[in-house]
């Protein structure tokens, strides 16, 4: 290929994207201006007004599937309370977001003293674990907070819940998939004593709800759309994927940049929104977690633990503890089915991504399937 071929495919880009008005807004970690607030945001607002002004507000546990506007919603709600905090001359008082999936427990407690303290620089790498547990108690017990925990199904170390309910003034908003999260997965009783939340569950979207947050976001990053083509991708991720809008953002970018609204290109969109979701997900996860994700994508009709235990713990020589805990967190990232559950018994896990070669590419980007400990049975 000459070098003026290659000038003539980049000019194409300008082909190819002049319906694209700003990429950001089809960024699933984008904050509008404005955002579709469900009903539940009511009484979420309630609860951090009530801490704000008198310290009153009670801990929350909002759950619901994923791409239902969990997330979305509080971190507007923490957004427009801090405006209110200033708007008011309040004295500060910290608002903090979290991910336990993205955070350990150590790193976690870092980025939490970060954003309370207000600069980065105060604390330092190197603290021990218990020592930085008592500088946070410390700090907030002298002061309000409302911290944020998402993904609240990846956090190990449930003392530090134990910690801020029991001896902080902080407000708790745990996020979570799971509505009976606290029953199933608190078992310790002092855990479950001193985090006593309300419940607040997130249904999936409606079609008109998804119609309603999709033009939005056509509006602010699209030179045109068709209301109808917007219409029929809202009832399909209505219909076919659970309400779960991440699918529609994604696949609203792809027909904006072709600039095609059909029943065709709207399937076609929603199959490439799915696979570029799935490949951000295996991005994000660890080489042995990809490395066992990969092993179960070669029983497609499903593997039972006790035998993939076998090979897993061959080659890879992981306790049977964590080998559990990645499965555990590929099933909550909506990965792979576990079902069948008895304590003490195995039971059946199978792959639920449906672009399983995805899997093998990006294992084989990072050098897992050749030469890596886990390569000599993932081949």
């Amino acid at each position: 290929m000459e070098n003026d071929d290659l000038f003539h495919r980049f000019r194409l880009g300008r082909e190819r994207t002049q319906n694209i008005k700003n990429s950001e807004v089809f960024s699933l970690s984008y904050m509008p201006p404005k955002i579709f607030l469900r009903k539940q945001a009511e009484e979420i607002a309630d609860q951090i007004g009530d801490t704000i002004e008198g310290g009153a507000g009670e801990d929350l546990l909002i759950t619901g599937l994923r791409g239902t506007g969990k997330t979305i919603t509080v971190k507007y709600l923490l957004k427009k309370a801090e405006e209110y905090i200033k708007k008011e001359n309040k004295d500060m008082f910290p608002l903090c977001y979290v991910s336990a999936r993205e955070n350990n427990t150590y790193s976690l407690l870092l980025n939490l003293m970060a954003q309370l303290l207000g600069e980065e620089n105060k604390v330092k790498h190197g603290i021990q674990l218990e020592v930085l547990k008592k500088k946070l108690v410390n700090l907030l017990s002298q002061k309000r907070a409302i911290i944020a925990i998402d993904e609240i199904e990846f956090l190990k170390d449930l003392d530090l819940l134990y910690i801020l309910s029991r001896e902080t003034r902080a407000m708790i908003i745990a996020i979570g998939t799971k509505p009976l999260w606290r029953e199933q997965d608190l078992t310790d009783d002092s855990v479950k004593s001193s985090f006593n939340p309300r419940n607040i569950h997130f249904d999936p979207y409606k079609p008109d709800e998804i119609t309603q947050i999709l033009t939005q976001r056509a509006e602010l990053g699209l030179n045109h759309y068709d209301p109808a083509g917007i219409n029929c991708l809202a009832g399909a991720v209505a219909s076919e994927y659970n309400g779960d809008v991440r699918y529609g953002i994604l696949a609203l970018k792809v027909l904006g940049k072709w600039d095609r609204w059909s029943s065709e290109d709207v399937e076609r969109a929603l199959a490439e929104s799915i696979k570029d979701l799935e490949l951000s997900i295996l991005r994000s996860l660890s080489n042995e977690k990809l490395g066992l994700l990969y092993l179960i994508t070669q029983h497609p009709d499903g593997i039972r633990t006790a035998d993939l235990y076998k090979i897993f713990f061959q080659k890879a020589h992981l306790s049977k503890t964590t080998f559990f805990f990645y499965i555990d967190e590929l099933e909550r990232l909506g990965l792979i089915y576990a079902g069948g559950r008895k304590k003490g018994r195995a039971y059946l896990v199978a792959p639920l991504i449906k672009h399983t070669g995805l899997v093998r590419e990006v294992a084989q980007d990072r050098g897992i399937l050749e030469g890596a400990k886990l390569s000599d049975y993932l081949i």
